[in-house]
């Protein structure tokens, strides 16, 4: 069985987010939202897709692009929460923002450094 990379954070986080989405998604489908359902286990199972990517990246250039698509990800995860957090009869959402909000921080710090050791290699 595939595993995290021991002592990676983010990777950590990005797969017990990825498997919260999976079960939020579980519960909106029982409520009759496939749509929904199926467009938020996409984006919120993205994140850590790409994040995992980045690991097996060619460069440290596409290792950034990997992970700003994770970012991006995260951004439209947030939108979904957002919107289901405006139905009484949703599931709440509070435990998947708080999750996803410290992902988006991870990921912007681990964005910066990369972006940070690239320029020093450059110098």
């Amino acid at each position: 069985m595939p595993s995290t990379i021991p002592g990676n954070v983010l990777q950590i986080k990005a797969l017990e987010f990825a498997r919260a989405g999976v079960e939020y998604s579980s519960r909106l489908t029982s409520l009759k939202q496939f749509a929904l359902a199926n467009q938020f286990i996409r984006c919120s199972t993205s994140i850590g897709a790409n994040i995992f990517e980045a690991t097996k990246s060619e460069s440290r250039k596409d290792f950034i692009h990997k992970l700003k698509i994770a970012e991006k990800e995260a951004s439209e995860t947030a939108f979904w929460l957002l919107l289901f957090s405006q139905f009484s009869d949703f599931p709440p959402i509070s435990e998947l923002d708080s999750q996803l909000t410290e992902i988006k921080k991870l990921l912007g710090k681990s964005i910066s450094t990369a972006k940070r050791n690239m320029e020093n290699l450059n110098t």
